[in-house]
């Protein structure tokens, strides 16, 4: 039996919750309320996934209403603990070596920068990726990439490098603690088909054996 791992972050939604009570006459004359949702949301609430139109320049034409999502659905993943340098950075050689032995066929790389043992929330800046790293990720034939680590508060321009090459980016996922390092797992990413979004919330399921 599979085990389930939800790595969805939960505690950063943000969601403004709009009721819609809708009055029912069943045809023997049984009255009820059909009790409705409207919501409405940060694109970025939970964990979320930036699609490369995320920045204008970049934009492919692949949003959360045009994408495949058998792309994302069970896809082999692997997570890596790459090892940072002084100042919180990931290098493209640290990221090199953390990814020695890894499937050459993974299609969703998880990258534990922050190595958290607990869901909250780190100083920003506390892992980032290098600019160099862009060129490694780059070469990997990846669906998309889940990290906790960004880049540097001044924008360097590692995601503008991702997207410019057409990598979605998976970002604020918890509870990395609790999958394996270098070994492979099933993952999926799920978000509602909304047209046009560039970036929405996603739930991050992982089935280990």
């Amino acid at each position: 039996m599979k085990k389930i791992i939800e790595l969805t972050c939960l505690r950063r939604n943000q969601y403004e919750i709009i009721p819609r009570i809708v009055p029912l006459k069943q045809a023997d004359g049984k009255e009820y309320l059909g009790m409705c949702t409207g919501f409405s949301s940060c694109s970025s609430s939970g964990s979320y996934i930036d699609f490369p139109g995320h920045i204008d320049i970049t934009d492919n034409g692949v949003n959360a209403g045009t994408v495949n999502i058998l792309d994302y659905y069970r896809q082999k993943a692997c997570l890596i603990r790459p090892e940072l340098n002084s100042s919180g950075g990931i290098t493209a050689e640290a990221l090199q070596k953390a990814c020695q032995g890894m499937p050459s066929d993974v299609k969703i790389l998880i990258v534990d920068g922050l190595k958290l043992q607990e869901d909250i929330d780190p100083p920003s800046g506390s892992s980032y990726f290098e600019l160099e790293t862009a060129d490694v990720l780059a070469r990997m034939n990846l669906t998309c990439l889940v990290a906790d680590s960004y880049e540097k508060k001044n924008y360097e321009g590692v995601f503008y490098q991702l997207f410019r090459r057409g990598l979605p980016c998976v970002c604020a996922p918890t509870k990395l603690w609790l999958l394996p390092e270098k070994e492979i797992f099933t993952l999926s990413v799920i978000f509602l088909p909304v047209p046009g979004a560039m970036q929405t919330p996603c739930r991050l399921i992982a089935e280990l054996d």
